[in-house]
């Protein structure tokens, strides 16, 4: 018989973490394990910001998710390029891309 046993270590401090936090800024995702007492750390000091901030969605559940592709990929890394865009010729095109193409394609 083989047990597998898996440990969660802070990344700040090289302990044992009890969770993962994943968090957003400037439209980058983050996650980071931290034990309670950075938790805590982290709680506190992004609290003020939260606080001002305005919410603009609710908690992400894991699991499978829906993104509104456009119908011709090619033509929007086409027009990214055209248009200034670093964007891979292959995988999936950024936000940010994806939304400067649906704005120009409205305008």
């Amino acid at each position: 018989m083989q047990q597998i046993i898996q440990t969660l270590v802070d990344d700040i401090d090289g302990t044992e973490a009890t969770t993962t936090v994943t968090f957003s800024v400037s439209g980058v995702e983050y996650t980071i394990d931290l034990n309670d007492k950075n938790l805590a750390k982290f709680e506190k000091a992004t609290a003020p910001f939260i606080e001002h901030a305005q919410r603009v969605g609710g908690r992400r559940h894991r699991g499978a998710t829906v993104t509104k592709l456009p119908s011709n990929a090619k033509t929007v890394r086409s027009w990214a390029q055209a248009n200034g865009y670093a964007i891979p010729d292959r995988g999936r095109i950024p936000g940010e891309i994806l939304a400067a193409y649906a704005a120009a394609e409205a305008s």
